[in-house]
């Protein structure tokens, strides 16, 4: 939130000299402004349009005092400037009168409301902040405590050299995943890019990209990366990764709200179907259940065909992100 500010904004403090400065130069360009109308209007009419804003903005960035300082300043300038008798403080006309009660009592509104809306905006920014703190410290603790895991299974599964390997490399994968998403301040992550780092350990060549990129949430972002995890060690145990000549093609499309995910296999070793159902397809078949998904896994002699589908829910997206109809295809290496 505070990026979307100037550091000079960001640095007025309510009450302070530089909030004051800030609202005399608010009035004095709104003083300006006005007399750049004098051409296309007279003297008289609208001596107070200009005042409006500079007001709001003296409260908004300067604070309550500040905005009261821009409004007396207005009120005075205008005065001396654009009512009759001009350049004087003598009683102008009763209209003119009635013009300068109304200008006052919206103005105070101005304040009021700005004055509201500043402290608000400062809570949020406190709240932000407070909860960016939050974020990075249970990063850091939830990093420690996997460091501490692996320490704990290297020791326990010393005798169990493969199960030791998986659980590493599923751990890894979280710890990668998370990183991965925190980067992004939390909002999730591209779909290419999750793949990318899943298959960098094998070169961009071992994988053919055909889609239009699609974003994921932190959430889901994080289940379809365990899941590539696990296509991606069984390929480079028993699949297309393990042999030389090895491809792996992943297709996705967005049809409406549903993503649709396609990994197909080709030119690894004859795939047969497997007799036990471990971790890893318990993962893929059930992984996706929160967004209404599935997967489909097909053993076909030419290789590992895994189709995933999900929904995701219109708040997850970002206003810009939400997939619209059918994604465009295109080929791209990761």
């Amino acid at each position: 939130m505070e990026k979307w500010f100037p550091t000079f904004f960001r640095g007025l403090r309510p009450g302070s000299a530089g909030a004051f400065v800030f609202a005399f130069v608010c009035v004095e360009l709104a003083t300006l402004a006005r007399l750049s109308l004098d051409p296309v209007a007279s003297a008289s009419a609208m001596p107070y349009i200009t005042y409006f804003p500079a007001i709001l903005f003296a409260t908004f960035f300067g604070g309550f005092w500040a905005g009261w300082a821009a409004l007396v300043g207005a009120i005075l300038l205008t005065w001396w400037w654009f009512l009759t008798p001009y350049y004087s403080f003598g009683m102008p006309t009763y209209p003119e009168l009635g013009a300068l009660a109304i200008f006052t009592f919206t103005a105070s509104i101005i304040v009021g409301g700005a004055e509201h809306y500043r402290r608000m905006f400062e809570r949020m920014r406190e709240e932000e902040h407070l909860r960016d703190l939050l974020v990075a410290e249970l990063e850091h603790r939830l990093r420690n405590k996997l460091d501490t895991a692996c320490v704990i299974l290297g020791n326990e599964l010393r005798d169990y050299p493969d199960i030791l390997r998986s659980v590493r490399g599923r751990l890894g994968a979280l710890i990668t995943a998370d990183e991965f998403i925190a980067r992004s301040d939390g909002a999730g992550a591209q779909l290419k890019e999750l793949l990318a780092m899943e298959f960098a350990p094998f070169g961009a060549h071992r994988v053919r990209m055909r889609f239009e990129d699609v974003f994921l949430p932190a959430k889901a972002a994080t289940i379809i990366t365990l899941m590539f995890h696990e296509l991606v060690t069984n390929a480079a145990k028993y699949g297309a990764l393990s042999s030389p000549n090895g491809m792996v093609t992943v297709d996705c499309s967005v049809l409406g709200d549903e993503i649709v995910i396609k990994w197909v296999e080709r030119g690894g070793p004859v795939v047969t179907t497997p007799n036990s159902r471990g971790f890893g397809t318990s993962l893929l078949e059930r992984g996706l259940a929160p967004y209404r998904g599935r997967a489909v896994l097909s053993f076909y002699p030419a290789g590992l065909v895994c189709k995933l589908s999900l929904v995701l829910p219109d708040h997850e997206f970002p206003e810009s992100d939400k997939p619209r109809g059918v994604a465009k295809t295109g080929i791209a290496a990761a």
